[in-house]
């Protein structure tokens, strides 16, 4: 059975996996950097093996280096790691707050409102204190940016 691989961050270009099973694997994580850099269109490896993660830069799609991989016995590519389920429960509790902000101002403060009064006070605070081209209009627009999203 190969290694499950999970995607812990993506931009374009650069893939950081996590390969948790192989932790503190230095054979492994050395002859995976070595093969991973004879995929055609991968640029740069580099691997650790203490916390199991390795960064790919490629030119090529990420597809194509986990297709790669898995011909290579290399590792197999698995569901999201269990970060992604604490960001649904942050959500959800930021949701919550919103909600129980509601129901003890009797519908006048929700927490996107809260956040727009807070980074506009930030806004003229800042502004006082002669800030104004970058902390000023930083949080102005992100106060704006929050108003426009609860429309």
């Amino acid at each position: 059975m190969l290694p499950e691989a999970q995607v812990v961050h993506r931009i374009a270009g650069r893939t950081r996996l996590r390969i948790s099973g192989k932790r503190n694997d230095m054979i492994y994580f050395s002859r995976l950097a070595e093969s991973i850099m004879n995929c055609p269109g991968v640029e740069q490896a580099s691997v650790n093996p203490i916390t199991g993660s390795l960064i790919v830069r490629h030119a090529v799609s990420f597809e194509e280096v986990v297709s790669y991989a898995q011909a290579q016995q290399l590792f197999q590519l698995t569901d999201s790691p269990p970060a992604t389920r604490l960001r649904a429960r942050v959500a959800q509790g930021l949701e919550e707050t919103s909600r129980n902000l509601e129901k003890v101002s009797g519908g006048e403060v929700d927490l996107d409102g809260l956040l727009i009064m807070g980074l506009t006070g930030l806004a003229i605070h800042q502004a006082i204190e002669g800030n104004i081209m970058a902390p000023a209009v930083t949080l102005i627009w992100y106060a704006l940016s929050a108003a426009r999203e609860t429309k």
